[in-house]
């Protein structure tokens, strides 16, 4: 009986043990984007290295969904660094960051901002998973008829 206790006992520690929590819990990142004073809640981050790499953090708010694009040059993840955000098109140079973002009003209507060439975005990496984080970067609409402030901090899971 004593060695079925004991042997329990180094199973249940060693289970422990083996368990290890990884240390993708992007402390210090608040997972949201605000453009001027409307704020969005990062429901979900998705890479793609289709064409060029990107990164898109989308918010869902019932039927409403949101999203920003951050678009690197290549198609694999970009290094840890600052890279100016440049006037769109695509496609962006080696070493800098074209931006969108698309809201949605939740009567179906939608509208799209651009990086215009001015602010910076800097990119973090932790153990392969990215960390954007924008502060105030100026986007306008394709015709540029409006223009809006663009902040984002959010990291993938």
């Amino acid at each position: 009986m004593k060695n079925t206790v004991l042997w329990s006992a180094v199973t249940v520690m060693l289970l422990a043990a083996s368990c290890k929590k990884s240390n993708n819990d992007n402390t210090g990142t608040t997972q949201t984007f605000t453009v001027d004073a409307a704020s969005y809640l990062v429901t979900s981050v998705v890479r793609s290295g289709s064409g060029q790499f990107n990164l898109t953090a989308s918010s869902v708010n019932g039927s409403v969904t949101s999203s920003v694009v951050f678009w690197f040059n290549g198609t694999t993840p970009p290094t840890a660094g600052n890279y100016p955000a440049v006037q769109l098109p695509l496609p962006v140079g080696p070493n800098e960051v074209g931006v969108v973002t698309t809201l949605t009003d939740g009567m179906g209507t939608s509208k799209s901002y651009y990086s215009n060439g001015t602010g910076t975005v800097t990119v973090s990496v932790n153990n392969g998973k990215l960390t954007i984080n924008a502060q105030g970067l100026v986007v306008r609409t394709g015709d540029n008829s409006a223009s809006a402030k663009l902040s984002a901090s959010f990291s993938e899971k």
